[in-house]
């Protein structure tokens, strides 16, 4: 077992896949380990639809999730569900859906903060890290939206920056998912091509709908690299889209030769050693 925690997620799904997508893991004589992995849908929705309630947690997920206290990803039960009716009215609110349109915080930070930085990135020929540079900038477009403080944290300098757990947790399953996307469309420049000649074609800020290739791009990133490998349920938002379509009409990465990516098994699945790139304008 120890020998396959470099590739655990390949391994989980080989494994998955050999059992009939259910199989059940005893773990060392007294070490009180007993788990049922399973990846079969009709026990999926038997367990986070049709029988939701007898499926909490556990306190197992309460310690893993202990730094963010009684929040959402840590919460169990009823107090889920309050956690959970709660941030849907903030964010069904009128004032808070009309604030997300006219005033984007991450459009505002990508024109603003992103696009310069990969500016003076490829003016440099500079080698930056895109998983680091993704963090700080989800990082950013959060604060600025929970607290209205721009932490600056995406800047020439790149100044050291705290991150709070909470916000981290949330928000970099959305730096995680571009960090994959970009170093999978370095691996296949047609699919880049393609998602160029949609953008060329049928890109309206205003309807992102229309990027079906886009959807199914950052579809599949998704499941091959899911930002929560573990009882993950995550839709492509338009903020991401937003995000990938003004990089990719822009530049071009060209990973660093060598570059070891390996995936860490983590609560969020990050690359171990970031994502070293060459960044270039698009001409």
């Amino acid at each position: 077992m120890l020998a396959h925690i470099p590739r655990i997620f390949d391994f989980s799904v080989e494994v998955l896949e050999a059992t009939n997508l259910t199989f059940s893991f005893e773990g060392p004589w007294l070490s009180g380990t007993h788990m049922l992995f399973t990846a079969d849908p009709r026990n999926i929705h038997h367990i986070l639809s049709l029988n939701f309630g007898n499926y909490p947690k556990g306190p197992e997920a309460k310690n893993i999730f202990n730094a963010l206290g009684d929040r959402i990803l840590s919460a169990d039960m009823e107090l889920w569900e309050n956690l959970r009716k709660s941030n849907h009215a903030i964010f069904q609110h009128p004032d808070f859906l009309k604030l997300s349109v006219l005033v984007s915080s991450n459009t505002i930070k990508l024109k603003e903060s992103l696009i310069p930085f990969l500016d003076n990135a490829a003016d440099e020929k500079t080698i930056i890290d895109l998983q680091d540079v993704f963090k700080r900038f989800m990082f950013e477009t959060s604060s600025i939206l929970m607290t209205g403080y721009d932490p600056m944290s995406v800047s020439i300098g790149m100044p050291e920056v705290l991150f709070d757990e909470a916000v981290e947790t949330g928000r970099d399953t959305t730096s995680s998912v571009l960090t994959w996307f970009f170093w999978l469309l370095s691996k296949h420049p047609q699919v880049l091509t393609k998602i160029r000649k949609v953008i060329n074609t049928k890109y309206d800020p205003t309807d992102l709908e229309k990027l079906v290739y886009l959807h199914a791009a950052l579809s599949e990133t998704m499941r091959l690299y899911p930002p929560l490998p573990f009882n993950h349920k995550s839709p492509a938002k338009p903020d991401i889209k937003i995000v990938a379509v003004e990089i990719i009409q822009k530049y071009d990465f060209e990973v660093t030769k060598g570059d070891k990516i390996k995936p860490v098994p983590s609560v969020i699945l990050r690359m171990k050693h970031g994502l070293s790139v060459k960044v270039t304008k698009k001409i």
